[in-house]
C-alpha cells in the first residue's frame, strides 16, 4: 500500500516537473529568453537599417504575465525569420519605457504588440 502510494508521488512529481520543461518561455525573462532564441529585444529605436517582417502580438488569460505575453512574441518574431522585435512605438504621453513600450491596454485587458524585424543592407528605416 505505501509502495503504491510512494510510487503515485513520484510518478506526479515527474509529470509536473516534465510539464514545467516543456515550457521554456516560463523560465526566462525575455530578456534571456530574446538571447536563447537568437533575436534582439530593442525597446530603443534601432541604430541599423531594417524592414519591417511582422507585427507579432502576445495574449493570454487575464492571469497571464506580461513578461510570458512578451515572450510568446519572440517566439513568433523567430518563426518569420526576424533579426530583432521592437515596440510599436517608442514614445508614449504617459511616458512609458522599457518593456512596458510593448504592452498595451484594450478593453481592460493587457496584451502585447511589437514589430518584427530583419536587418537590412540596403537602407529602409534608421
Amino acid at each position: 500500500m505505501i509502495h503504491t502510494i510512494l510510487r503515485s508521488i513520484a510518478v506526479g512529481a515527474a509529470l509536473m516537473l516534465s510539464a514545467c520543461h516543456s515550457h521554456i518561455e516560463l523560465q526566462y525573462t525575455p530578456q534571456q529568453y530574446a538571447k536563447l532564441r537568437n533575436i534582439e529585444l530593442l525597446t530603443s529605436p534601432p541604430v541599423r537599417n531594417w524592414e519591417l517582417v511582422s507585427t507579432v502580438e502576445g495574449s493570454g488569460g487575464r492571469f497571464t504575465a506580461r513578461e510570458t505575453m512578451i515572450n510568446a512574441m519572440i517566439d513568433e518574431a523567430r518563426k518569420v525569420g526576424a533579426d530583432a522585435l521592437i515596440p510599436m512605438e517608442f514614445s508614449r504621453a504617459d511616458n512609458t519605457a522599457g518593456l512596458d513600450l510593448f504592452a498595451v491596454t484594450e478593453n481592460g485587458r493587457t496584451i502585447t504588440r511589437g514589430r518584427a524585424i530583419r536587418w537590412s543592407p540596403y537602407g529602409g528605416q534608421p
